[in-house]
């Protein structure tokens, strides 16, 4: 949608029809609450969209790309809590996502780098803020470690390696915050699950 809206070419009107349309559910989001509603429609294209170009082999995208380009396409420091309540509103029983286990490990996927990267910004920064944003962060891995657990119980044989991967990034974040010590720095967080 993001790419058709922003095409100059020969189909300019329907270029300018998606533009319209994205335009008015983004509005509608924030008129109902903010930019932290905003987030969750556009978290959720975006996830599937990757997951369904990577598996038609249209495109070669990482299972970190779409978090680090909504984290880099918005604005440092208060990005992370809005798209992590984006991510907790699609991965809660009522949200807008019944999906199936690939969608929901893609979308935990990205959950994970933006903790991770949330994580190391506050090591940056020697944890000297307050207490309260590690614990959120604390807080969000265990629920997700819980998440990912469902999704290890629905015995995937084909997903069993990056349900374990993706896992073991929440408890790596869990540990890190729990003892106080950085995370390890990686270009990519889940660099087992390729």
């Amino acid at each position: 949608m993001l790419y058709y809206a922003s095409n100059s070419g020969p189909n300019v009107a329907y270029s300018s029809s998606i533009r319209e349309a994205w335009t008015k559910v983004v509005d509608e989001a924030l008129s109902k609450g903010g930019v932290a509603e905003a987030c969750w429609p556009l978290c959720l294209h975006l996830d599937k969209a990757a997951l369904e170009r990577l598996e038609s082999g249209a495109e070669s995208i990482g299972d970190e790309d779409v978090a680090r380009a909504l984290l880099a396409a918005s604005s440092k420091g208060a990005t992370e809590p809005a798209l992590l309540n984006a991510y907790d509103h699609l991965l809660s029983k009522n949200g807008a996502v019944s999906q199936s286990p690939k969608l929901r490990l893609h979308l935990l996927r990205s959950v994970l780098v933006i903790l991770h990267q949330w994580a190391m910004s506050l090591f940056a920064h020697r944890m000297s803020t307050s207490a309260y944003r590690p614990s959120i962060i604390l807080d969000a891995a265990k629920r997700y470690m819980s998440e990912v657990s469902e999704v290890q119980r629905l015995d995937l044989p084909q997903m069993h390696q990056q349900t374990e991967a993706v896992y073991s990034g929440f408890q790596e974040i869990e540990e890190s915050l729990r003892h106080k010590s950085p995370l390890r720095v990686t270009d990519q967080v889940l660099i087992s699950c390729f």
